[in-house]
């Protein structure tokens, strides 16, 4: 049986430790696709679960979505259910499903040659150099790594200097020459960092690699030689893997990449709109059996709204995404 640990949550500002999906575009929505055929990004923020279709079977995940402009509803936040067509959110008492909706997900942007975007999410730092105390900045990146016929793609390490992203691989360190940074947008997605340890991942640890098998490899960061180095995270690792001069470590306490949910009432991440042009922001609330729903709220409101068996419900605003 896995061991974990999660501790205080950490909040990183704009200004300091900004931990800042889609290959290639920088961007925090995307398109589900085909209208009436979503396709789930591999990436996509999973923030919530619902009721399991029966007893004893696994909740169904839910993801952040927004939609409903073609309707004339705005651009309202809702849920996306795996297995559904459409993005439901609750409006003028009914739940509304729409065909044409975007996911919510983190925002990488391309680059090549060990180049920076201005825009980077700092992620750790590195260990200093022969002669110096001075901790380089380290920045979340991601690349593709071809193993005979298998393509994963790999998350690790860049700064300038570096020449490429490096990422852990099959004991090793490689340097991928073309790569994704991990970037803030404006506005910028609302990031914190949890403690864990022994390979635990956080139900809401953001999903942002595939390994060689297709399993799902999340954003860590661990601390090793006075530094502390971005690296891939899954279970089966048992720790956070980061690369060092040449080789692929396992560290077994490390840092854990989440969306930032408080509990207060602030609105800094607007998400939509509502047919008034208010902004919508993303909240969730949380039933009993480990039920969480997320949805939409606005200033002014002190409810999270969200869709449910074809009527509006409004549950207990116990989260916002927020920085």
């Amino acid at each position: 049986m896995q061991t974990q640990l999660l501790t205080l949550r950490n909040h990183w500002s704009l200004a300091g430790f900004l931990f800042a999906c889609n290959i290639a575009m920088a961007q925090n929505w995307v398109s589900s696709g085909p209208p009436g055929a979503p396709v789930i990004p591999f990436d996509a923020i999973l923030d919530g679960f619902g009721s399991p279709p029966s007893p004893g079977s696994p909740k169904p995940a839910l993801y952040t979505c927004r939609g409903g402009a073609a309707e004339g509803y705005g651009l309202q936040v809702g849920k996306f259910t795996t297995g559904s067509t459409g993005c439901e959110f609750g409006y003028g008492g009914a739940e509304v499903s729409v065909p044409d909706f975007e996911f919510l997900v983190m925002s990488w942007q391309a680059a090549n040659g060990g180049a920076v975007p201005p825009s980077a999410v700092q992620g750790g730092v590195d260990t200093p150099p022969p002669g110096s105390t001075v901790k380089p900045p380290l920045y979340f990146c991601r690349g593709k790594i071809k193993d005979g016929a298998t393509v994963s793609v790999q998350l690790g390490k860049i700064r300038p200097g570096l020449g490429g992203c490096l990422v852990p691989y099959s004991g090793k360190e490689l340097s991928i020459g073309s790569y994704d940074v991990l970037v803030a947008l404006s506005p910028a997605m609302p990031l914190a960092t949890v403690s864990a340890i022994n390979g635990f991942v956080p139900q809401d640890a953001i999903r942002a690699g595939t390994d060689a098998d297709g399993t799902p490899l999340y954003i860590c960061s661990a601390f090793f030689n006075g530094g502390n180095h971005p690296g891939k995270l899954h279970s089966s690792f048992g720790g956070c893997n980061i690369s060092y001069a040449g080789v692929e470590h396992t560290e077994s306490n490390y840092l854990v990449l989440v969306p930032d949910w408080l509990g207060s009432s602030k609105f800094d991440f607007p998400a939509g709109k509502d047919t008034d042009g208010s902004p919508l922001h993303v909240c969730r609330a949380f039933l009993t059996g480990g039920i969480i729903y997320p949805g939409k709220t606005r200033v002014g409101w002190t409810a999270c709204s969200y869709g449910l068996s074809g009527t509006e419900q409004w549950g207990s605003l116990d989260e916002i995404l927020s920085h």
